[in-house]
This record gives C-alpha cells, sequence and structure tokens, in this order.
C-alpha cells in the first residue's frame, strides 16, 4: 500500500523497466500496489484488506515528509495490532524522488505534459522546465529531493497556468517516456535509486524471483 494515485504508476513502471534491464528479478503477477488516497482513508483500507478471506500479504510504504508522518500515526495501532511490515522511504524523500533518470526522462514528462496542457510554446516550456530543474536540484548530480512538489508547481513557476499539475498525469507521461527512446540513454549511475527503492519495498513483502520461463517470455515481448 502507497500514499498517493500517482505513485502505484510509478511504482510500476520502475519495476517493469529494472526486469527488462536485468536489474532486478522479481514476479509481480501476484503483486498489486494500492493508493489509500486521503491519510483518513487508509485505516479503512487496511481493516478491509485484513478482513479478507484469504487475506493478502500486506505491506505499508510511506513517504517520509509530513504527510507520511502523519498518516503513520493515524494507522500505527491498526499495523502493530496485525503484525503488518512497513517502511518509510529515505528521510524527507517521496516516491517521485526514486525515479529512473531525474533529469533526462521525469523532467522532459513534466515538460512534455505542461505542453499537452498548455497546447502551444512546446520549446520554450521545455527550456524553462529544464532551466527550473537544474536550479532546483543542481543538474540532478545528487540524490533529489523534492521532486514531487516542484513538478506540480512548475506550471505556476513558468507562469503558464494558475494551478497545481496533476501528479497522475505527471507519472502517466512520465511512464510512456520511461518505455520509449529516452530510455535507452540512461546510464547505470541513474538506477541505484530506483533499485533502491524496490529494495525498501521488498524489504516489507516478499516477492518471489522469477523463473527461467518467465524471464524469457518478458525478455521476448515486443
Amino acid at each position: 500500500m502507497v500514499e498517493g494515485d500517482a505513485d502505484p504508476i510509478i511504482i510500476n513502471g520502475i519495476i517493469q523497466r529494472l526486469i527488462s534491464l536485468d536489474k532486478v528479478k522479481v514476479d509481480v503477477n501476484s503483486f498489486a500496489i494500492i493508493p489509500t488516497g486521503q491519510s483518513r482513508h487508509t485505516d479503512a483500507l487496511i481493516r478491509i484488506l485484513v478482513e479478507a478471506n484469504p487475506k493478502p500479504s500486506i505491506g505499508v510504504l510511506f513517504d517520509d515528509d509530513d504527510g507520511g508522518r502523519k498518516r503513520y500515526e493515524n494507522v500505527k495501532k491498526i499495523l502493530e495490532v496485525n503484525h503488518i511490515p512497513y517502511a518509510f522511504l529515505e528521510k524527507g524523500s517521496t516516491t517521485e524522488d526514486y525515479v529512473i533518470s531525474p533529469r533526462g526522462i521525469f523532467a522532459k514528462a513534466v515538460a512534455s505534459y505542461l505542453t499537452k496542457i498548455v497546447g502551444t510554446k512546446a520549446e520554450e516550456i521545455y527550456a524553462g522546465v529544464e532551466k527550473s530543474f537544474d536550479k532546483a536540484f543542481n543538474g540532478g548530480t545528487q540524490n533529489i529531493k523534492g521532486l514531487a512538489k516542484w513538478s506540480r508547481g512548475i506550471g505556476k513557476e513558468l507562469g503558464l497556468i494558475d494551478k497545481e499539475i496533476s501528479p497522475v498525469g505527471i507519472a502517466r507521461e512520465y511512464v510512456l517516456m520511461l518505455d520509449g527512446e529516452e530510455a535507452d540513454k540512461v546510464k547505470a549511475n541513474e538506477l541505484k535509486r530506483s533499485v533502491g527503492l524496490i529494495k525498501i519495498i521488498t524489504g516489507i513483502i516478499e516477492l518471489p524471483e522469477q523463473t527461467l520461463a518467465q524471464e524469457e517470455i518478458f525478455q521476448s515481448a515486443p
């Protein structure tokens, strides 16, 4: 279980890409990522899953920001009573901070989605987004924190729209690019943090390894 609606899209995209690059070997056929939405709904959703028959294996992943900490406090008791494992992301981080290629793919996905909203100024938008990214994250050369907040507010920052951008829209655009030509240019050091995210997830919920037959099927897929 994760927090926002964009998280399952991003995490599934990362896992599939890492599998295709042979960086992780997990079988995700029985694995589902469920967003809990607003904090007050988390407790109810956990209770529904706990009372299901058969009961699924459950793990909860929290962002390590104010919202994630508050969410944890709201469900701490039910996690303890039902012995449900959980984990926090790195201090101050959200799911977006673990994306593959923050500047090369994610920032371009933000620009692409913003261009679709505005309908014009593609070149100006791409240039503005990249300039803002480099200023906010020092070119993305170090571990990034705050990518979610930056991406949602970039449209207002550039004076193009007066509201935040949909994180789900950004996530969908990102996953599309993650499966495109830009992904083939990703360097090994741009994968490390994403692999770390999968290790956090497999630390709270066991995922079986792919069988040889599954690997062959995945590799032969178009």
